[in-house]
């Protein structure tokens, strides 16, 4: 009798294993949530979140009744396009930039996300978060832009990233989500605007004239060069001459005052 109830223990842990981890993910009633993701359960009005990051990785699913949902804990590349912007003049331009981003308060996430359904690939409304970063974009944006010129914001855009990096990293942990990395990845112009078109063909005008100077000072240097290797070749030759001739007057003298002696002899004789 006594062993009776350790084996039934036992065999009662073993069932509960087999039901547990075995009948429960082949039925897909008991589901373990991947390391890089957080999965909503919504149940009788009472919402849990399972994630590796609280604590609890696996859960039960009661079929009809359960809603779930999912967010992704990797980071994310969110373009936010159009973003319509002005310079301190009121020039008008727009500009795309690409954001990074992670979910790093699970919860205020829940609240602030429009969460979809878990067939989806993404647990979230990703066009209305893009949406809803560009409105944000402008807003922190103009803030940046309305202190500087179009031209000096389209010479040094990284100066435009790194202000508006700093602007939106107080902005996005109110959603739950903290920013990676920011890119600016265009400037461009506002519709009826051609500003930016004007930089371009200036900077480009100012390119091909720096190109221009920069081969004719070349070539007027090469020109110098080529003039001062002939100089130098034709004063080494003068030189060269100089010498072979001085070289050939000291061997004809000692034969030129033999032959005047002998003149002299014979005018004696």
């Amino acid at each position: 009798m006594t062993l009776l109830v350790p084996l039934a223990v036992m065999l009662a842990l073993i069932l509960g294993y087999f039901l547990r981890h075995i009948l429960g993910g082949m039925l897909g009633l008991y589901r373990v949530v991947p390391v890089n993701e957080a999965h909503i359960r919504i149940l009788q009005h009472t919402k849990s979140v399972f994630s590796a990051r609280v604590g609890k990785s696996a859960y039960w699913v009661v079929p009809f009744i359960t809603k779930l949902h999912k967010l992704p804990l990797c980071n994310l590349a969110i373009p936010v396009n159009d973003i319509k912007l002005n310079d301190k003049d009121m020039a008008k331009f727009v500009c795309d930039i690409m954001c990074f981003v992670n979910i790093n308060n699970i919860d205020l996430a829940v609240e602030r996300l429009i969460l979809t359904d878990t067939e989806k690939e993404l647990g979230f409304d990703f066009v209305k978060l893009s949406e809803d970063l560009r409105a944000i974009m402008e807003s922190v944006g103009r803030t940046v832009t309305t202190k500087q010129t179009i031209l000096d914001i389209y010479m040094n855009r990284s100066m435009l990233d790194q202000a508006i990096t700093k602007e939106v990293e107080a902005v996005f942990p109110k959603w739950g989500i903290q920013l990676v990395d920011l890119e600016l990845k265009d400037i461009k112009d506002a519709q009826g605007s051609t500003i930016i078109q004007d930089i371009e063909r200036k900077v480009a005008a100012e390119i091909r004239r720096d190109a221009e100077i920069r081969v004719a000072t070349t070539t007027k240097e090469a020109e110098l060069a080529k003039a001062e290797a002939e100089e130098i070749y034709r004063k080494r030759q003068i030189t060269k001459d100089q010498q072979i001739g001085r070289a050939r007057g000291g061997r004809q003298h000692p034969k030129s005052g033999s032959a005047a002696k002998a003149r002299r002899r014979a005018r004696r004789d």
